[in-house]
């Protein structure tokens, strides 16, 4: 019944997810266990640049859908390796205006950019207490890259021009976090935070060139875990930095356990002894 209960509660957590923040940081998996899963995720973020070619769209608003497949692999009890392969769309847009009486508006934006996505990173679990409570950290590098950006610039919302370009994005988040396992329900509620190094540069045909980098980097994140008969997996997470960053993620998936012991080979059955027949003695 307890069972039943924890995961209406995490359906009501996601379902609800949008008011809450997103990461990166549950407990490891296990030496010897495999766990892939399938993952998607939204987030808004605010990037800047002093790139001279940007002329003045010094302040751009991203948002983006990431969709991947991942696997963590634990190659030790409190260490996990990670890699991912998907895909991410990207939408960006940047105004500003001049004059003081009669304003002038500029506008440019590139609206749903498909990027080819991967990453690798690692895991671990440095403390992990009897009650459940445990601490760990770890990091995560991602690049993906696009040749189909198509940058719009407007001048009081009249279209002046059409550039094409290539588009790519490099992040690397390192983060710690802390959690707690509630006994055997396969429920786990961790927090955290991570901060984001982040490249990102859009080449344009005309020979431009624009350097991105994330506004706010520091981040907080909590997240749920449940594990269904101790193999079927769901996840939620938010994350935000109180400013003018957030995100929601899920996924779900199936944990393999690869060094699990051998079935016992069935006994043999115990041979039929038939009762030797002695001839009978003559007298």
């Amino acid at each position: 019944m307890i069972k039943k209960t924890l995961f209406f509660a995490l359906c009501l957590v996601m379902a609800f997810s949008l008011s809450a923040f997103a990461g990166e940081g549950s407990d490891t998996v296990g030496g010897g266990k495999l766990l892939p899963q399938l993952r998607y995720g939204y987030s808004v973020s605010n990037w800047n640049t002093v790139s001279s070619d940007a002329l003045g769209w010094r302040d751009w608003d991203v948002n983006a859908h990431t969709y991947y497949a991942q696997a963590n692999w634990g190659i030790l009890n409190n260490v996990d390796l990670i890699a991912l392969i998907g895909g991410r769309s990207v939408s960006m847009e940047s105004e500003y205006t001049t004059g003081t009486t009669a304003l002038t508006y500029f506008d440019a934006k590139a609206d749903c950019v498909p990027m080819f996505l991967w990453g690798v990173g690692f895991k671990a679990t440095f403390f992990r207490a009897d009650n459940g409570f445990y601490v760990g950290g770890g990091a995560l590098f991602t690049h993906s890259r696009s040749n189909d950006l198509e940058l719009k610039t407007y001048f009081n919302g009249a279209l002046v021009d059409e550039l094409d370009g290539t588009f790519r994005l490099n992040m690397l988040a390192p983060e710690l976090h802390l959690g707690w396992h509630f006994g055997d329900t396969g429920l786990t509620a961790y927090t955290g935070v991570d901060y984001v190094f982040s490249r990102a540069v859009a080449e344009l045909e005309d020979g431009s060139e624009i350097e991105l980098y994330m506004d706010h980097p520091v981040y907080g994140f909590v997240g749920l875990d449940y594990f269904i008969n101790d193999r079927l997996y769901v996840n939620v997470e938010g994350r935000g930095n109180f400013v003018d960053g957030w995100g929601v993620e899920t996924g779900v998936g199936y944990l393999f356990d690869l060094c699990a012991p051998a079935p016992a080979p069935e006994p043999e059955p115990v041979p039929v002894i038939e009762p030797k027949l002695e001839p009978m003695s003559k007298n």
